[in-house]
């Protein structure tokens, strides 16, 4: 998913669950390996601040699925949300 969003930057000391309200919802709609047409509704929130990245992921799963735990297993084949960053796209 290519999303140009509008980051919005607070302050260490103003965290708090009150900022998770002020933030724009976005829906992800693009599923890039979609291979079983299994596509949950996923919604994003997030923010930063001067030391801090904060994401708030909430995933609609009506079975959730985590059976791999350790290191280099194919946790991709479980319930999950994966997000790629770039700070700097030029």
């Amino acid at each position: 998913m290519n999303k140009v969003c509008r980051w919005k930057n607070f302050k260490d000391k103003e965290v708090d669950e009150s900022i998770w309200q002020e933030l724009e919802l976005i829906l992800i709609q693009e599923y890039p390996w979609d291979e079983n047409g299994y596509k949950p509704k996923v919604e994003v929130r997030f923010f930063y601040t001067e030391s801090r990245l904060y994401l708030h992921f909430t995933s609609y799963e009506k079975e959730i699925r985590a059976k791999y735990k350790e290191m280099n297993e194919p946790v991709y084949t479980d319930s999950c949300v994966e997000l790629f960053f770039n700070p700097d796209p030029d």
